[in-house]
């Protein structure tokens, strides 16, 4: 399996979430953008002081997971941050160990891809929102899964729901036109789910 027929080609940045091992153990997971020069690297631009940051640089590996479901994307954007295991984003039961890096993979993934550090580089970045330190993060592609191999339709809700938590991330308030596509896109119970999870996080 190439890792372009799981839609990881060059010139594209593929939204999937990266899961990595906190230092006392506990899974620590992550939505991330990811490009791929090639069939056999993967580049992250990771906040330099997040877990995941220092989770990789650590360990020396981690998981890519391919995942279709909005409410797990916007759990990993919006929890955890930067609290290592004391706010795990996704729980012990959702995770299992991966082969071939001291890393997890997610059990509802559709898909996954094991990767070992090659190299990294630290620069910082500005936006019209601020200042950020970053992490450019070189991997090898160690090993690929399928779980599920049936395509999975296009859903404006997922796309949504990935536009939402990188809009958080970024502080930006403007978030009601999101949340309108979501209510159209998404059935009910995925949406109050959705709805649940801003609530509580007092978004």
């Amino acid at each position: 399996m190439k890792i372009s027929d799981l839609g990881f080609k060059k010139g594209r940045i593929a939204e999937c979430i990266v899961t990595t091992y906190n230092e006392d153990g506990s899974p620590n997971a992550a939505p991330m953008g990811v490009r791929a020069p090639s069939e056999k690297e993967l580049i992250m631009k990771i906040h330099a002081e997040s877990d995941t940051c220092s989770n990789l640089l650590r360990s020396k590996g981690c998981v890519i997971n391919v995942v279709f479901d909005p409410y797990l994307f916007l759990k990993t954007a919006l929890t955890g941050r930067a609290k290592g295991g004391k706010e795990p984003e996704v729980g012990k039961n959702e995770i299992k160990k991966a082969k071939r890096v001291d890393a997890p993979f997610l059990r509802g993934a559709h898909a996954f891809i094991e990767a070992k550090l090659k190299e990294h580089k630290e620069y910082v970045k500005k936006d019209e929102y601020k200042k950020s330190r970053f992490c450019a993060a070189r991997c090898e592609v160690s090993r690929v899964v399928v779980n599920k191999r049936y395509p999975v339709a296009v859903n404006r809700g997922l796309s949504a729901a990935v536009e939402l938590a990188i809009a958080l991330s970024r502080e930006r308030k403007d978030l009601q036109r999101y949340m309108k596509v979501m209510r159209k896109s998404l059935n009910s119970g995925e949406y109050k789910k959705i709805k649940r999870l801003l609530v509580s996080l007092g978004i």
